[in-house]
């Protein structure tokens, strides 16, 4: 059992109302607790939330198998040099999580055709598809979407546009047991974030969905980033951060991975040199500060190396692999080295200083700059709200977002949506040059 947290309850009863979510307050966590971090990484405090057996609650959530998912690891995380961030971050991941799976029943959604919702549905054509190549095989666990056919559907809003707009239940809860129709799109959590503030809470969904566009992208087609030169003495948003990263084991490189979506986005790269399951290990952040984006990938990481560790009945085979942590386990070996040699020998840099940053201050200002991006891009957004009536009581926002065309990040390695149009525009629009799906990265995603 993990040591609980050195905090004041009382304090964070007073200063945080949603506290009420954590056990024994008869909330929806089972209370939070430390995570010792990864042995030589940088020393900041790490927080865990637990769900529990949600089974119990919403049948519905179980494992492929049938089983319930007692075992799963089903809460939030968090890490901060302060300790209380970073159990206020674990406790709001936690909140995200459970409202991407709970709904009280089939009622909840709409259930009709992609031609009988005609314009208030998003257009099925316009999502991203797997190539006929890997529709053509048959470990593809992906259909293509047909029109035709019945599936569900959540009401959402498209912001671009100010209507309603509804989005297949697939692409917005997790653990809904989608029928064969709906089995066009992969159940993940990219694009639900959660905050007391609305439009807050948008932001960081509308990032997170860019963030995966990118790091998909980039990975796929082994885009050679510039690599981003960190100044000293450090921007004070990164400072104690890369502090604590210099004084550690690990070696962390920087890459601008800002799309033509124009929201500054960070791709990070750590080295561990002669560790035995995580020499290598990613990760990514998007929004407006680009110091404050470097400072994230530091911080984000903390709780992931541990628990990536902690994985076991990895496929032998990686064309099986379709578990969220399969590729990073993989590719942290210290054997694959050599496939982040399209990062760590590209020729290209920028200095911290010269990623252009948004003048946006104000979650409502970010939204509409997003917004903005996105449309000259052809693309719309669309906000799906999952507050679920306990966390609306508590003064929480849970949304998840959604934005037809833009390449999702999947680590099923029979379908990684190579069919998708924006795989190959933007490289070649970039000045990237020109790609082929045979041209493709074969090794699984390392991003967990």
């Amino acid at each position: 059992m993990n040591p609980v947290l050195d905090l004041d309850i009382d304090h964070l009863r007073a200063r945080y109302p949603f506290q009420r979510l954590l056990m024994p307050q008869g909330g929806l966590l089972s209370g939070a607790s430390k995570m010792a971090p990864d042995r030589g990484s940088p020393d900041l405090h790490v927080a865990v939330t637990d769900i529990g057996n949600m089974t119990k609650v919403f049948p519905h959530v179980i494992k492929p198998d049938g089983n319930d998912v007692v075992d799963e690891p089903m809460g939030g995380a968090g890490a901060d040099l302060e300790e209380e961030m970073a159990w206020l971050r674990a406790v709001m991941e936690g909140a995200e999580r459970y409202a991407n799976m709970a709904y009280d029943s089939e009622d909840d959604f709409v259930v009709a055709s992609g031609n009988e919702v005609g314009d208030l549905g998003i257009d099925l054509d316009a999502i991203a598809r797997c190539s006929d190549a890997e529709y053509a095989d048959p470990a593809c666990p992906f259909n293509p979407p047909d029109k035709s056919l019945p599936i569900r559907w959540t009401r959402g809003w498209s912001l671009t546009h100010e209507r309603e707009r509804w989005v297949p239940t697939v692409m917005t809860h997790l653990y809904a047991r989608p029928s064969r129709n709906e089995r066009f799109w992969q159940e993940i959590s990219t694009g639900v974030a959660a905050h007391v503030d609305l439009s807050s809470a948008i932001v960081s969904a509308l990032c997170e969905v860019i963030e995966r566009d990118a790091l998909a992208i980039l990975w796929l087609a082994q885009l050679p980033l510039p690599r981003i030169e960190v100044p000293v003495p450090r921007p004070p948003a990164l400072a104690d951060n890369q502090r604590m990263l210099d004084q550690s084991l690990v070696r962390q490189h920087f890459f601008d991975a800002t799309s033509d979506l124009e929201v500054p986005t960070v791709y990070s790269l750590q080295l561990v040199e002669n560790h035995p399951k995580l020499a290598q290990y990613v990760n990514c952040a998007t929004g407006f500060d680009p110091a404050t984006l470097v400072a994230k990938t530091i911080r984000e990481a903390a709780p992931a190396r541990p628990v990536l560790q902690q994985q076991a009945n990895m496929p032998e085979n990686f064309d099986d692999y379709r578990a969220l942590s399969d590729g990073a386990g993989m590719l942290g070996r210290p054997e694959w080295r050599q496939a982040f040699d399209f990062l760590t020998r590209s020729p290209n840099s920028i200095a911290l200083g010269d990623i252009t940053a948004p003048e946006a201050e104000r979650p409502a200002d970010q939204v509409r700059y997003i917004l903005d991006r996105l449309s000259a891009q052809g693309f719309e957004a669309v906000i799906c709200d999952l507050t679920t009536d306990e966390l609306r009581d508590m003064g929480i926002w849970v949304v998840r977002a959604v934005i037809p065309g833009l390449m999702p990040m999947s680590v099923v390695q029979k379908g990684r949506f190579l069919g998708t149009p924006r795989l190959y525009d933007y490289p070649r629009r970039a000045g990237f040059g020109a790609l082929a799906e045979a041209d493709i990265n074969p090794l699984p995603q390392p991003f967990a």
